[in-house]
């Protein structure tokens, strides 16, 4: 009698700690609010190539085929092909191009400015000593010579097509103007003994 009771003790010892146990594995998901605390093994997706049982799920579940993500693999980076490497290239070469031309039309375009500057203020001297010189001929009954006229002439208009050029931004323009007008200048500067 001793003996049974000693073995029924320990039944209900091994089950008091067994059957927690194997309640909370194998209670559902639902039936307590709680997960299961032993994780199940995930199932293995299936190969793309294997044949897929649709007849053995239920209605409403539809196979799915998703490889299994590999979460040590770095991501892949697209290398940029060699015609892709050339054509950024040619793009940046371009763009330096034209920042150096931008940079050199606007270098000229300030020289220009400057000279027309100073060449305004010059034929403007030139042009007040010539109408005093007319005036003084037109008094004794003589006339400005007419090589000094027309010089005047040309350096106005060559002075004004420059600054026009300059108000277009056109610097080499600009330029060939001023050219044209400078020996018209110094021609009447020397008439005038300057």
């Amino acid at each position: 009698m001793a003996l049974g009771g000693l073995i029924v003790v320990a039944l209900l010892a091994g089950a008091a700690l067994y059957v927690p146990r194997y309640i909370r594995t194998h209670a559902s998901p639902g039936s307590n609010g709680s997960q299961p605390s032993t994780a199940q093994p995930a199932a293995q997706p299936a190969s793309s190539d294997a044949p897929v049982d649709i007849s053995a799920a239920p209605d409403d579940a539809v196979p799915v085929n998703t490889p299994a993500a590999d979460t040590n693999t770095p991501p892949v980076q697209a290398t940029p092909s060699p015609a892709d490497d050339a054509a950024a290239k040619a793009q940046a070469e371009e763009a330096r191009r034209q920042r150096e031309e931008a940079a050199r039309k606007a270098a000229e375009l300030k020289e220009a400015a400057h000279e027309a500057d100073q060449m305004t203020a010059r034929a403007a001297a030139v042009s007040q000593s010539l109408d005093n010189l007319r005036a003084q001929q037109a008094r004794q009954g003589y006339g400005l010579r007419g090589d000094m006229s027309a010089a005047e002439e040309l350096m106005k208009t060559n002075l004004q097509r420059a600054q026009s050029a300059i108000d277009q931004g056109d610097g080499a323009k600009a330029k060939e103007y001023l050219d044209l007008a400078q020996p018209q200048l110094e021609k009447l500067e020397s008439f005038l003994g300057r």
